[in-house]
C-alpha cells in the first residue's frame, strides 16, 4: 500500500518492528506517558485514507466475483427457460381444424405428439444443467465467506494475504495493513457495501428459483391443454363424420326403390348411361340386343352392405380420424380399401348379365342365319334400328331405303316375331 507520511521522530512501542505494504521499518523506543502508541497513532493519522484505498482493492476484487457470477445466474436462467419451452408441447389449432376438413392431410406422428403429450422438461430450476448450476452454486458460496470475511481479524488477514500476497509479503506488514483496515472510517462503509452486494445474489437465486416453479407449472399446465384439446378435437371430429356417414348410408339405402325405378326406366329407354354400363361391367355402347326387355332380370337384388356402400372417400377420411385417435374404426363396421365403394346405389347381376348378353347374341344369330337372303339385309337394318346400333350412316341409309321400298310391314312383322320391339 503507499505511505503518505512516515513520521520516524515520533515514540512507538519499545523493540517492535512496525511496517506496511510499502513503509520501511521503523524502531519504536517505549510507549508515551499516557501509555498509547504515540508514534503509531501518528503514523495512522498521516497516512489518513490508506485503509479506505485498501478495503477498495480488496473489494473491487470480490466484486468482480459477483458480477461474473450473475452473469453465470443469468445463462443458467435463460438455459433453464428454454429447457422448460422445449420440454412442453404447443397446441396447433391449424392442425385439429384440419381433422374436419380433411384428416387424411393431417402427419399421424404430429398429431400423436399432441394427443399423447406430456411435460418433459426440468423439474426445478437448474435441474439437468449440472455442472454450470453446481459451478454457480460453489461460487457464490465462496464469495460469501469472502464478504463475511471481512467483519473478522483473521478474515481480514486473509484477504490481504490473497490481495496482495506475494513471498516478500510478511507478518509485520499484514499487520499493520490491517490496522490501516480497522482505522475508524476507513473500511468499514466499503465493506458493509460490499457485504450487502454479495447478499443480494442468495435473493436473487431464490428469486431464479420462484419464478422456476412457476414457470414450470405453467409449462405444464399448457402442455396438459394441448392433450386435452387434441383429444377433445379427434373424439369430436370422429364422431361427427361417423354420424355423417351413417347418416349418407341410410339414405342411400332409403332411396334404393327409387333409384331401381329409375334405372329400369333407363333400361327400358334406351337411356343408358356410362355410368350404368360400368355398373353392368360393360363397356359404353355394348350391343344389347333384346335383353333390355326384362330390365328387371338385371338388377341384383343383394342385401345392402354398408362395407360395400360406403365410398372411398368416406372411407379414406373415417380410417385417417380412427388412426389419429388410436382405434381400429370410428364406425360400426369394419370395412376395407378392397370393400369401399364396391356396391352401387342399385346393383346388378354382372354375371346374370354377360349370360343374357350371351343368349341374346346367339339368337341373334340364329334369327339371321333362319332368314330368306332376300329379308336378310332387311332384318339387319330393323334389329339395327330397332337396337339403335346403327354402326354407321351406312346401315341408316340403307334402313331408311328400305322404308321406301315398302318393305316396312315385313320388318314390323319380324320384329314382332322375334321380340326386337323395345327399343334400348
Amino acid at each position: 500500500m503507499p505511505i503518505v507520511h512516515d513520521p520516524q521522530e515520533e515514540e512507538v512501542p519499545t523493540g517492535e518492528m512496525i511496517t506496511g505494504s510499502g513503509s520501511s521499518g521503523v524502531v519504536n523506543e517505549g510507549p508515551s506517558k499516557s501509555g498509547s502508541y504515540t508514534n503509531l497513532r501518528s503514523y495512522l493519522d498521516a497516512n489518513k485514507g490508506a485503509g479506505k484505498q485498501m478495503a477498495e482493492q480488496v473489494s473491487s476484487g470480490i466484486q468482480e466475483q459477483v458480477g461474473k457470477t450473475q452473469e453465470q445466474l443469468g445463462n443458467v436462467q435463460s438455459q433453464f427457460q428454454q429447457n422448460v419451452q422445449q420440454g412442453g408441447v404447443n397446441q396447433n389449432q391449424q392442425m385439429l381444424d384440419q381433422l374436419r376438413t380433411d384428416p387424411t392431410q393431417v402427419n399421424q406422428q404430429d398429431f400423436s405428439r399432441l394427443r399423447d403429450a406430456t411435460y418433459q422438461g426440468p423439474q426445478s430450476f437448474g435441474a439437468n444443467q449440472q455442472p454450470s448450476y453446481q459451478q454457480v452454486q460453489q461460487d457464490m458460496g465462496q464469495i460469501q465467506q469472502q464478504a463475511d470475511a471481512t467483519q473478522t481479524g483473521a478474515g481480514q488477514r486473509a484477504l490481504l494475504q490473497d490481495q496482495y500476497g506475494r513471498p516478500s509479503y510478511g507478518s509485520g506488514e499484514q499487520r499493520l495493513d490491517q490496522l490501516f483496515l480497522q482505522a475508524p472510517g476507513e473500511s468499514r462503509q466499503t465493506f458493509a457495501d460490499l457485504r450487502e452486494q454479495v447478499g443480494g445474489l442468495a435473493p436473487q437465486l431464490q428469486q431464479m428459483q420462484e419464478q422456476g416453479t412457476q414457470d414450470i407449472a405453467a409449462r405444464q399446465a399448457e402442455t396438459q391443454a394441448t392433450r386435452e384439446g387434441a383429444r377433445t378435437a379427434i373424439g369430436g371430429a370422429s364422431t361427427d363424420y361417423a354420424t355423417q356417414v351413417r347418416d349418407a348410408l341410410a339414405a342411400r339405402q332409403a332411396q334404393r326403390p327409387e333409384a331401381q325405378a329409375a334405372l329400369e326406366a333407363r333400361i327400358s329407354g334406351g337411356q343408358l348411361t356410362p355410368e350404368d354400363y360400368a355398373a353392368m361391367g360393360l363397356e359404353t355402347g355394348t350391343r344389347t340386343y333384346n335383353m333390355m326387355q326384362n330390365p328387371e332380370g338385371m338388377i341384383s337384388n343383394s342385401t345392402f352392405d354398408p362395407t360395400k356402400a360406403i365410398s372411398q372417400d368416406e372411407f379414406a377420411r373415417s380410417q385417417a380420424l380412427a388412426q389419429l385417435g388410436g382405434q381400429d374404426t370410428i364406425l360400426p363396421f369394419q370395412s376395407s380399401a378392397e370393400l369401399a365403394g364396391t356396391q352401387a346405389q342399385v346393383g346388378f347381376d354382372q354375371d346374370g348379365i354377360q349370360r343374357a348378353l350371351a343368349n341374346a347374341e346367339l339368337g341373334y344369330q340364329n334369327a339371321y342365319n333362319s332368314s330368306g337372303n332376300d329379308a336378310k339385309e332387311a332384318r339387319i337394318a330393323a334389329i339395327n334400328a330397332n337396337t339403335g346400333y346403327y354402326n354407321g350412316a351406312g346401315e341408316l341409309a340403307r334402313f331408311r331405303k328400305l322404308e321406301r321400298d315398302n318393305l316396312q310391314n315385313e320388318i314390323n312383322d319380324w320384329k314382332r316375331q322375334q321380340g326386337y320391339y323395345n327399343r334400348v
